[in-house]
């Protein structure tokens, strides 16, 4: 989604003006949902190893049975969504969910772009899911922890905390 921050190389000045607003509108999480899971889709689609993430897996006989358009659309569109969340709770900016017809921006600037709260447990959370040998659903309750634990830190700083600026 931060495609945008190209803009940047153009004109510093284009890179203030628009970053955030087309990329990050409900219309650009969607289309860019739609490109990832194509682009994801293609190169497992040609990839020759056995397993790439959720995308490919050795069947019964050995063979890889490749995964569904649908799949990786899937992945792709809550990894745009969970971008999009951590936008808006970020004080770099915000959101403008309703681009083209409105730039209204959303932001809740709890945290900073780069909290050390967040990023430790998402590399706890990584770590954990990525080089333990777990069960789908086991390493789906996980992930569901990791975001509990996240959104109560992000709750409270929103309450009790600063609002934050970069």
């Amino acid at each position: 989604m931060d495609l945008d921050a190209a803009l940047n190389l153009v004109d510093p000045n284009w890179y203030g003006r628009y970053h955030r607003v087309a990329t990050h509108s409900a219309i650009g999480l969607a289309a860019i949902a739609i490109l990832s899971a194509w682009i994801a889709w293609i190169v497992a689609r040609r990839a020759r190893w056995r397993r790439f993430g959720w995308g490919v897996a050795p069947n019964e006989s050995g063979e890889i049975d490749r995964a569904p358009w649908r799949l990786f659309f899937a992945v792709a569109a809550s990894a745009a969504a969970l971008h999009w969340l951590g936008d808006w709770i970020s004080g770099f900016g915000g959101i403008v969910p309703a681009w083209p017809l409105s730039r209204r921006e959303f932001g809740l600037r709890a945290v900073l772009s780069l909290d050390r709260f967040i990023f430790i447990s998402t590399a706890v959370w990584h770590l954990t899911v990525r080089h333990l040998d777990l069960p789908r659903g086991r390493e789906a309750w996980i992930g569901a922890g990791w975001f509990a634990w996240v959104a109560i830190y992000v709750a409270a700083r929103a309450i009790w905390g600063t609002p934050t600026a970069w």
